[in-house]
Order: C-alpha cells, then sequence, then structure tokens
C-alpha cells in the first residue's frame, strides 16, 4: 500500500497517529516521568508509532486528504483521546501515590520527605517504595503491551472524523455502562462464544478420554482374566507332572521283595 501513497500521505498519516499515541504516553506511568529523559520518550513514542501504524494505514489513511481546518480538528481531537487514556492508566499510579501519602501520615513517617524515584517532588519514604514497587510489578506484568492494545482498540470506539466526547467515551450509556461500552459487550460477546466452543470441546475431549478408559479397563480385565488361566492351567500342568511322577516311583514291596 506504501509505493501507491505520496510522501506527504504517509507524514500527515504517522502524525495523527503520533498525536493519539504521543499524548498517551506523556501521561501514562513510566513514560511521563522527570527523570524520563525528554528525547527518550520522543524516541519511543515515534518508534511506537511507526510500529503501530502498520495495523492503522486503513483507518487513517482515508482522512488525511481533508482540509487544513478539517486536519487541526482532528488534530485536536486525537490529542484528546489519547490524553484521555494515558491519564486513565495514570489514575491508578496517582490513587497508589495517595494511599501512600496516607499511610506514611498514619504510621507517623509524613514528615520523613526525601526525594522520589519516579516524580520530583518529595515523598515520604513509604509512599516512594509503594509507587515504585507498583510501577516496576505493572511493567513485568505487561502492563505497557495492554496500553498498546488500548491504544489500538481505541480506533473501533473512537475513530478518525468523530470529534472526541469525553461523555460517550467514559459514560456511554450501555447495559454495563463504563470505559469504551460498546467495545468491551464485543470483546465481552467474544469471549462468551469462545468460552462456549472451548466448553464444547472439552466436552468432545472427556468423551473421547471416557471411551479410552473404558477400552484400557476392558483390555485390563480381559489380561487379568487370561492370567488367571494361565495360571491355573500352570497349576493344573504341575499337579498331573506331581501325580504321573507319583505314579512311576516304585513302590515298597514290589519285585525287589518278590526276587528276596
Amino acid at each position: 500500500m506504501l509505493p501507491d501513497l505520496s510522501l506527504e500521505t504517509v507524514a500527515l498519516a504517522a502524525f495523527l497517529a503520533f498525536c493519539r499515541i504521543g499524548a498517551c504516553f506523556m501521561l501514562m506511568p513510566g513514560l511521563s516521568r522527570m527523570r524520563v529523559a525528554m528525547h527518550v520518550r520522543l524516541f519511543v513514542a515515534v518508534a511506537v508509532t511507526w510500529a503501530l501504524l502498520a495495523h492503522l494505514w486503513d483507518v487513517i489513511v482515508p482522512f488525511v486528504g481533508h482540509s487544513v481546518d478539517a486536519l487541526i480538528v482532528l488534530i485536536a481531537s486525537e490529542l484528546l483521546i489519547g490524553a484521555t487514556i494515558g491519564l486513565v492508566t495514570r489514575l491508578y499510579t496517582l490513587a497508589l501515590q495517595f494511599a501512600g501519602a496516607a499511610i506514611a501520615m498514619t504510621g507517623g513517617f509524613g514528615g520523613m520527605t526525601g526525594s522520589a524515584v519516579d516524580e520530583m517532588e518529595p515523598q515520604a519514604a513509604v509512599t516512594a517504595i509503594i509507587t515504585t514497587s507498583a510501577l516496576l510489578l505493572l511493567f513485568a506484568l505487561d502492563f505497557h503491551h495492554e496500553v498498546l492494545k488500548a491504544l489500538i482498540a481505541s480506533y473501533e470506539v473512537a475513530p478518525l472524523g468523530r470529534f472526541f466526547d469525553a461523555q460517550g467515551a467514559l459514560i456511554a450509556a450501555s447495559p454495563r455502562p463504563g470505559l469504551f461500552p460498546d467495545l468491551y459487550n464485543r470483546r465481552s460477546g467474544a469471549a462468551m462464544g469462545r468460552e462456549s466452543h472451548e466448553t464444547r470441546q472439552a466436552e468432545i475431549e472427556a468423551g473421547r478420554v471416557a471411551t479410552a478408559t473404558a477400552r484400557t479397563n476392558i483390555v485390563e480385565r480381559a489380561w487379568r482374566e487370561a492370567f488367571r488361566l494361565e495360571e491355573r492351567d500352570a497349576a493344573e500342568k504341575e499337579t498331573l507332572e506331581n501325580v504321573e511322577r507319583t505314579a512311576l516311583e516304585p513302590k515298597p514291596g514290589g519285585k525287589a521283595d518278590e526276587a528276596k
């Protein structure tokens, strides 16, 4: 598809994707910290934009050829959507900071402030330990991968050409209201369909296992019966051999006594 596009179209499409992804990275936990160099954050955002652009061509390119006024509206909308996604992810660490500050004040450690690892303003040691440990745990559990998945999925519920609607994105009417309810319902339906399919496959596999177990039990019973018959035949053969051996032994008072 790239050979058919002009350089200007590719650049504008990449910039529109960068607006949403860069705004998200500007506020998401970890990369938004002041201790992360500005050029590092910029290069990471650009690299991720080019990596995700392959999945977003068909969504972004049709809106590139619009007028300048429409592009300005699209850029503003993309920045707001990306900032919303990043802020939602940032709320988790903000809640942990609040909880850590409350714990420090309750335990009497609020007055002993020090330099935080992920923030520029001073924090209590307990708060710094909690927030830093939580941030490391989030990245160890591939939290950033989930953010990238959310960025790709956001183009389904907040596509280009539709201005940012905070109420529709966060509290839209739905049987299960919440963030991106349409996507949630679609993904929930797909998950339930996969669950039904896996349940049917498990039932089929359980039937196969039961059949194989029954066959194994039949073979085992047949083997035991054959083994018992073989043992009985061997015992009968041994008994016959003993009888024959006894019959062939000379009896006392036989021909030897007659000769005398």
